[in-house]
């Protein structure tokens, strides 16, 4: 029998020992006594206490909780060794730190010991633990003597694994930031083009009988403008003028919607598991619907057979002291599983790069927008997927304090308008464009390229005593005045000025919060003939005829 036990000395100080009891026998096997011997630890309990103390102090200093420690001496013996470090890698006697930890035949290349010696200062490395599920750690080592004058080296080792994951999640809201200011300003553009082209579209439409040929080529182009515009959002959406127009929302609502889109006519079908609890949600409508879409897209092309989407609902709280990009509060979590082929894990990191993507005639910014558009509304997507098993997309979404209002009737504007509408925009086809289709709709339609001729036309109508009844306004015009200057300026002259805003990307939030910037109305570019008279009438107080 083995045990530690504590002795006094004769000076009364205590004296840690090794006891080890062996039982004497006598030559007929009856236990006539019992041979303790006494081993003195003292000095290595004294040792441990030292070492125990010190990893305590460097944990407080450091503010982990997480750590493993080991001394090494200056030929790399390893002197003492964490316990828990010790039931993973086994007993380290004989072997130097090296061939204990990474099995290499000598001395790592950036190893902290070395430069420590050198220097005779702390240093701090970064390594990986292989056999601990290559845990990523920071190495910390400091150099001191023993009473011996003998140098040894503590080494600390911390978990880095949550603070790794929060700078990859930096390093990939770096990488969006900057490719959405490309993005914004080849869809800004581009929007332009697009306005121009559904527009001129929408107005020889205007003049056909749906029935003649030139009518149905006209509605295919028209579809196929629709579809860049659809790509042109996705661009805006994660660039910094993809601001989301929120307000509260039904998600059980939106996922229905979704659902029945992309699920309709495929293969797959759709398990709604949606509680009736489920709390609203602050959101871009439009913009969480093309989240939706595109992760029901992606589930339904990883099962080419069929099969079944489970679509989960369920409300959640978020606390301080959780390890999650999200901030504190409360939050619905959208669970879509698909029983697909899954995603190989050299991919799972990739999956929100712009443009990847592994199957063909994809853009591959569905995930990358959906991940952008999330980060603007204050949540987070997770993705978690098994080879062969299929993948699940958590969606979290702040949840709504606000009051679900009423979705108004849809509802179309009538054949003819009346009124004085003043037109801004730098673009000369757009100007050209929107004065051939407001006058054709019945309204008497003035232009001007930048704010500075619209304020003067604006004062000259109203002192003629025939004053715009509204005004459009593009919100940016290079190397003029555009729309938040200008709006401020007729503000002045006339508050009750109706004025609508109208851009195809903005750095500025305005697109999201007009009202706040004295605007009545707004109309995202491109858009069709139908869209840009519903928010003249709706801005004037015309009625609205239904579809």
């Amino acid at each position: 029998m083995e045990c530690e036990t504590v002795k006094k000395h004769r000076d009364g100080s205590d004296i840690h020992c090794i006891l080890t009891a062996t039982p004497f026998r006598d030559p007929d096997g009856e236990l006539i006594g019992i041979v303790e011997d006494f081993k003195d630890i003292t000095e290595r309990k004294r040792t441990e206490n030292e070492i125990r103390s010190l990893k305590q102090q460097i944990e407080f200093i450091l503010g982990a909780t997480k750590t493993g420690l080991d001394i090494i001496d200056e030929d790399f013996n390893i002197r003492y060794i964490d316990p828990e470090w010790q039931k993973i890698y086994g007993d380290p006697a004989g072997r130097k730190c090296y061939e204990y930890f990474t099995g290499r035949d000598q001395v790592c290349p950036s190893c902290g010991i070395l430069r420590a010696f050198e220097t005779k200062t702390m240093t701090s490395t970064e390594g990986i633990l292989t056999k601990e599920g290559n845990r990523p750690v920071q190495i910390t080592t400091i150099p001191f003597q023993n009473v011996e004058g003998e140098w040894l080296f503590a080494e600390i080792c911390v978990d880095i694994t949550e603070r790794k994951k929060t700078e990859e999640e930096r390093m990939k809201a770096q990488k969006l930031e900057s490719l959405g200011l490309l993005a914004g300003g080849i869809a800004h553009d581009f929007n332009n083009l697009l306005t121009a082209i559904i527009g001129n579209i929408g107005f020889i439409k205007m003049n056909l009988e749906p029935g003649d040929e030139s009518f149905s080529a006209l509605k295919m182009a028209e579809k196929a403008s629709l579809r860049a515009k659809d790509l042109t959002q996705q661009l805006i959406t994660f660039s910094r003028g993809g601001e989301p127009i929120k307000k509260a929302s039904s998600p059980s609502a939106l996922i229905h919607e979704s659902a029945s889109f992309v699920l309709s006519g495929s293969n797959v079908r759709g398990d709604l598991q949606l509680p009736d609890g489920l709390a609203f949600v602050e959101v871009d409508e439009g913009q969480i619907i093309q989240v939706m879409n595109s992760i029901l897209l992606n589930s339904v092309q990883a099962m080419p057979e069929g099969g079944t989407v489970t679509i989960c609902g369920e409300n959640i709280t978020v606390g301080d002291n959780e390890s999650t990009p999200l901030s504190q509060g409360a939050y619905v979590k959208i669970s879509i599983e698909d029983r697909g082929h899954g995603i190989p894990p050299k991919h799972l990191t990739k999956i929100y790069d712009p443009y990847f993507t592994t199957r063909q005639k994809r853009s591959g910014l569905g995930l990358t927008t959906a991940y952008y558009i999330l980060r603007k509304h204050g949540g987070h997507i997770q993705v978690e997927s098994s080879q062969g098993k299929g993948t699940t997309c958590h969606i979290f979404l702040p949840a709504s304090r606000s009051p679900l209002q009423a979705k108004a009737k849809d509802t179309l504007p009538g054949p003819s308008g009346m009124g004085k509408i003043l037109v801004m925009d730098d673009e000369e086809i757009l100007r050209d464009f929107t004065s051939r289709i407001l006058t054709k709709s019945g309204y008497d339609v003035e232009l001007s390229s930048d704010g500075v001729e619209a304020i003067q036309r604006y004062r000259e109508a109203m002192d003629s005593g025939c004053p715009f009844d509204a005004v459009i306004m593009d919100l940016t015009v290079p190397g003029g005045m555009g729309g938040k200057e200008t709006i401020r300026k007729l503000l002045e002259i006339d508050p009750a000025v109706k004025a609508i805003v109208s851009s195809g990307y903005s750095n500025d939030p305005i697109m999201a919060n007009y009202a706040e910037y004295g605007f009545k109305g707004v109309v995202a570019k491109p858009y069709t003939l139908e869209e840009l008279i519903r928010a003249i009438r709706t801005v004037m107080g015309e009625p609205l005829a239904k579809n």
